[in-house]
């Protein structure tokens, strides 16, 4: 009876243009509130998904710089510096005395000049030996360099003792330059460029080594 009567109620006002208008007006009510809850919900989905989609191309970039960050094979690098011609020049300081060997390597010897003092000397190095060149001709004399010297600008010297590192350290890195702090006293610092190495330093018992290579093509 009372659905009846509430059917009977809303004829009975709609006849009335009044109270019809009043019907209407609430009608477009919620109507239009409807229409705002829909478009909130749509909204607040669509922000929803644009937050997870900024969020995994951040979280891809990352990892993409976390990628970039390890690109760099140095023990690789150095195996391809050993195995190519190059010019270098080596900067040997400490106990009071200041060494610059310069030069290059071709086809594995070694060729150039050591400066001790202002005093100036040609060199070779082959067959694991120095030589004194005096007017053309070689001279074996394995004083020119201690054998200290000797062990730190050895190329595979610094090869082993990178891979040896590599195994059981995590690489230091800043910018193009990956640090192994081989204990308190030795430590080497390696620069790229151009996925090269350019530049080596070493640091052990207080002498250093300054070391800067051109692969020559």
């Amino acid at each position: 009876m009372k659905e009846n009567d509430n059917k009977k109620s809303l004829k009975e006002m709609w006849k009335d243009p009044q109270k019809k208008a009043i019907i209407k007006l609430g009608l477009w009510f919620v109507f239009f509130a409807l229409t705002f809850l829909f478009l909130s919900v749509a909204s607040l989905f669509s922000k929803h998904n644009n937050l997870n989609n900024n969020n995994n191309e951040n979280n891809q970039n990352n990892q993409n710089n976390q990628e970039e960050k390890v690109e760099a094979n140095v023990p690789k690098m150095l195996e391809k510096l050993l195995n190519s011609n190059y010019s270098y020049e080596i900067k040997i300081t400490g106990d009071n005395e200041t060494k610059t060997l310069s030069g290059a390597v071709n086809d594995k010897i070694t060729s150039g000049f050591i400066e001790t003092n202002g005093n100036i000397i040609k060199y070779s190095y082959h067959d694991e030996k120095y030589f004194q060149i005096n007017q053309n001709e070689e001279i074996e004399n394995n004083e020119l360099l201690t054998e200290e010297q000797k062990d730190n600008i050895n190329l595979h010297n610094i090869l082993d003792d990178v891979n040896n590192y590599e195994a059981n350290n995590k690489i230091l890195k800043e910018e193009n330059i990956y640090n192994y702090d081989i204990n308190d006293t030795y430590k080497i610092k390696i620069s790229i460029n151009d996925n090269n190495i350019n530049y080596i330093y070493v640091l052990n018992n207080n002498i250093s080594y300054e070391m800067n290579f051109k692969i020559i093509i």
